[in-house]
């Protein structure tokens, strides 16, 4: 059986505002990830300067959809240089608590991907 070489690092930046965010630890138990803690001005995960990730709890979704946060970060995710991915974390059995219906969400998320 012919053997395929190691795989090559991944360095993954994130944002210090994450230390606490269950994915950090997952990241920091690949073996093929290379994890730093940094500032970041726009995301909160960075793979070079091709992937820049912005994570959200659904209750955090629903204060930055609230706040006009959302649109702000997706437009400085979409003008970064880098691709930009949101990824949405927890259940939308929640949303009854967070005080906003499913309905409005997609509104959000759609007009982020048409127009960032």
């Amino acid at each position: 059986m012919k053997a395929f070489p190691a795989a090559s690092t991944i360095e993954i930046l994130v944002d210090h505002r994450e230390v606490n965010a269950p994915v950090l630890a997952l990241l920091r138990e690949r073996a093929e990830c290379s994890v730093q803690l940094a500032h970041l001005k726009v995301g909160d995960y960075a793979i070079g300067n091709a992937l820049l990730f912005e994570r959200k709890t659904i209750a955090d979704l629903v204060d930055s959809i609230i706040d006009g946060r959302l649109f702000a970060q997706a437009q400085r995710l979409a003008t970064s240089g880098a691709r930009g991915v949101l990824i949405v974390e927890g259940s939308v059995a929640t949303l009854p608590a967070q005080g906003m219906s499913w309905e409005a969400i997609q509104g959000a998320l759609v007009t982020v991907a048409v127009f960032h």
